[in-house]
């Protein structure tokens, strides 16, 4: 019976000492995989937060590249914009001794005065040949009555030019009146003086005021408002 007892108790003590180690090794394994979860999450936090600096990094980017393409859209708007203007800029004349007196803002537009635009015109008159609209009255369609308009036209037997501070005149193309068949248009713009002179050869006439003008549409037609004045004068040649 005594021995049967001692069986028990050892037997007893072996499985305690067994639960004790089995207890001691899952604790062991439990602290292990706690350990192993808290280092994934300490990793995976470390990861989000890298993360988070990295978008926040390239919204930055973003946020300059944003800027930049914003500078660069402005940029080549006024690019367009100072290439517009380049292109829509009319062609100055070819004259650099009268450049100083052009306009630059329209090839229309001369700023001079009318006692120069004549003085120019009677001598060199190619000068503001590329200024003018080439116009002709207005006829009705008998061809003999005219009204007070003129029409832009190809082969016009006047000139059409604005000055800066005097506003549209016109004036009679060079050339165009040397014969008397064409001389009613001329009298329907102008008040002729010394008319009586051209039936002399080596005479021709002098224009000493320019018609008035009114423009009615867009450099495509013009009223007359103000008779200009021309006179016949004879031609003194110089002897050699």
């Amino acid at each position: 019976m005594t021995e049967f007892v001692v069986v028990i108790g050892i037997g007893v003590l072996l499985y305690c000492f067994w639960l004790h180690s089995y207890i001691a090794s899952t604790n062991k394994k439990l602290i292990k995989l706690e350990q192993d979860r808290l280092k994934h999450a300490e990793n995976r936090l470390k990861w989000v937060h890298e993360k988070q600096i990295k978008i926040k990094n390239q919204q930055i980017d973003l946020k300059e590249t944003q800027q930049n393409l914003k500078q660069d859209l402005e940029t080549v708007q006024q690019d367009l914009i100072a290439i517009r203007q380049e292109i829509n800029r009319p062609p100055v004349a070819n004259a650099n001794h009268f450049l100083p007196l052009l306009s630059q803002e329209s090839k229309q537009v001369l700023n001079i005065t009318v006692e120069k635009l004549l003085d120019i015109y009677q001598e060199t008159p190619q000068l503001i040949e590329p200024f003018i609209y080439r116009v002709n009255l207005v006829f009705d369609d008998s061809r003999y009555n005219v009204d007070s308009n003129l029409e832009i036209s190809h082969h016009g037997k006047f000139w059409a030019i604005y000055l800066a501070k005097q506003g549209h005149l016109l004036l009679p193309k060079p050339g165009a009146f040397k014969r008397k068949a064409s001389w009613q248009e001329l009298r329907q713009t102008f008040t002729i003086t010394n008319e009586q002179l051209t039936q002399d050869s080596s005479s021709s006439f002098h224009v000493l005021k320019p018609v008035i003008l009114e423009m009615s549409r867009q450099n495509k037609r013009w009223k007359l408002i103000d008779k200009g004045m021309i006179s016949w004068e004879t031609i003194i040649l110089e002897e050699v």
